[in-house]
Formats: structure tokens, sequence, C-alpha cells
């Protein structure tokens, strides 16, 4: 995508964010940037059947971005638009029977999206290609989006027996799964992830790879973010592993996890060299205390795996009778060590001599 595609994108982009927080700065009932994202992509998409001549894509997704928010902001708007962006507003409201009319954009609401536009230099860019109108915030599609969830609502969902980091399925919609979370300043967020046909996608590893990559699952972000959720749905635990879910304090970061796969199979210790290569100048040993620390068992295999690595036959000795075994294998080595067997073999008045 050419830069001037890419700054048009941005211009929207920091437009929604300011829309965003002037109108959480009002209202009680609040909004995230993905969700006017996901609000603004229908509207350009609905462009194509429901557009009217002299207007343009941008202007109609501006008009359909607006009428979210003066939605949400208590003010009446026609029953079609509700049915028609509920589900992102909120989850379970209204059924959705799938019968839409989309003319619900008045002369009205044009022309002040057309001045939205003016003001913010939205004007649709001639570079940005009916391609690029098609895959503008599309991941707000493919991964999901965030809502903020009121105090009553939440007190309502935790008596229904919903927990904090617990991914759910939703029937209903909006997207396939659904989780609360808590964000940085400690408010209770909704994250509405999932494709409908993930589990059938997922299941093969070229796509599961391909959509990591596309979504840089290495790094997913926040777990207040969709793209956190779905990177988790996208890995090779089973989706009923990941619905049981675990307080954030019990959470293991799934970069972890693989590494400590990565160390049942290689050692610890060619991980960390691994890891050592890949992160170059910017790499830093854990320290007590931080996520990435291996664990105490973690040590103990990487240990156990060097003796045995360096494992030579050898006799042990019996500290009581002075009987002498040849420990023939690094298997043989332990067991004989649990039974109090040492390398020294005692001396005929009770002390130990050197082998």
């Amino acid at each position: 995508m050419e830069n001037s595609s890419n700054s048009f994108s941005d211009r929207v982009l920091e437009f929604l964010k300011q829309k965003v927080e002037a109108h959480n700065a009002r209202h009680e009932r609040k909004v995230t940037v993905s969700q006017l994202q996901k609000v603004y992509r229908r509207g350009a998409e609905s462009f194509a059947t429901h557009g009217k001549p002299g207007k343009t894509r941008g202007q109609w997704a501006v008009a359909r971005v607006n009428m979210f928010l003066k939605m949400l902001s208590g003010a009446r708007v026609k029953d079609d638009y509700r049915k028609a962006d509920n589900d992102i507003a909120h989850a379970g409201v209204m059924i959705d029977d799938g019968v839409r009319n989309e003319n619900f954009l008045t002369e009205e609401d044009l022309i002040a999206a057309k001045l939205d536009v003016h003001k913010n230099q939205l004007q649709d860019d001639p570079k940005f290609t009916n391609e690029m109108w098609s895959t503008i915030f599309i991941e707000t599609d493919e991964l999901g989006f965030e809502e903020y969830v009121s105090e009553e609502s939440w007190a309502a969902e935790k008596n229904k027996g919903k927990k904090l980091n617990k991914p759910f399925r939703t029937p209903s919609g909006p997207k396939k799964f659904s989780v609360y979370v808590k964000n940085e300043k400690g408010n209770v967020v909704k994250v509405n992830f999932g494709d409908p046909n993930m589990e059938i996608k997922r299941d093969d590893p070229g796509r599961r790879k391909n959509f990591r990559a596309r979504h840089n699952c290495a790094n997913p972000g926040p777990k207040t973010k969709a793209r956190y959720w779905s990177c988790k749905m996208w890995s090779k635990k089973s989706v009923t592993k990941v619905t049981k879910g675990e307080e954030a304090e019990e959470e293991v970061e799934e970069e972890i996890v693989d590494e400590e796969t990565s160390e049942a199979k290689n050692g610890l210790w060619d991980n960390i060299r691994k890891k050592k290569k890949r992160m170059g100048k910017k790499y830093k040993p854990a320290k007590p205390g931080d996520k990435d620390r291996p664990s105490k068992e973690a040590w103990k295999k990487a240990q156990s795996a060097d003796e045995e690595k360096d494992f030579k036959p050898h006799m042990m000795y019996d500290p009581k009778t002075g009987k002498g075994v040849e420990a023939k294998t690094y298997k043989q080595h332990l067991e004989l060590k649990d039974k109090g067997y040492t390398h020294k073999k005692p001396a005929e008045g009770g002390h130990h001599e050197e082998k």
C-alpha cells in the first residue's frame, strides 16, 4: 500500500479516536475505537449497494459512525438502524433476524457527515483503491472488537457465573466468543472475538501459521484486545483448553509455554542459546520473579539433562556395607543415589576414601 493510502487510513483512525474521546467524555455509555472501526467499515461496504449519487464512500461511512454514536447517546434512531449495528453496540439486546433495510441514512445525516469529512481531511483518496477499501479495518472483522461494560452489567454477569479472563461461547453473536477482562484503569471490558468458522480453519496447520503471521501473534499485545484472544484461539491448544480459562495471576503466557515445550525436547540451555541468537543485543537474562523466568522444575530438568548427556558408567558404594555397584546407565545412577549410594568407597574404619 502506498504512503498516501496509508496516511488516509491513519487520518480516518485518528478521526475515530477523537470521536471516541468526545463521546466518552459526555456520555455514560462508553464506546471503543474498535467498535467505531467496525461501524466505519460496514458503512464503507454498504455504499456499494445503498450509496446515493453525489455522495462518497467515506461520507457514507462517517454518517454511519455518527448514527452509531447517536444511538449510544440515547437519542432516537430508526429501528432498522438499531437492528443493523446493534450487535456492535451491545450483544444480545435485540435479536438480529438477518432481515435488514439499510436505507436509514437521511440527507441531513449525509450533510453532517460531509462536514466531518472536510473538517478532518477525509476526502476519498483517488489512490485508495476499491481493493484497499475492502480491507480497511478488516482486523475488526477477522479478530473482533471490545466494548465497555458498566458495573451493573458486570455484576449481573458475575452472578451468572462469568469470570474474568475466562472465554465463553456466544451462540447469538456478535462473534463466536467473548471474555471479560480488566483494563489498566481497573474497568471491566468485554472482548468479542472469533470467526464462526474458526474451528474448521484452525485445525489446518497452514491456515493457523498464516493467521498467526498475519496478525503478529508472536507479540499479541494486551489481553484487553481481541487480537490477544484470537491469537490464543489460533494456537495449537484445543478450544476447550482455552475456554477453561485462568485468573490473570495464574495465567502462563503462550511464549513461555512454547519455550517450556522446547525445553522438554531440546534442553533449557539450548533454548536460551537460541533466544540469545534471536534477540541479539536486546536479550536480558530473566530475573527471579519475571514472567519468562524458567520454573524451578525447568532448571532441574535442564541440569538433569546435562548430567545425563555427560554420564559415564562408574562405581557407587553403599556407605554402610562398602559394597560397590556399577551404575551402567544414568537411570541406575539416580536409583542408587536415592538409596544413599555415593561415589566414595568407605574405608575399613568407616571413613570414606576417594575412589
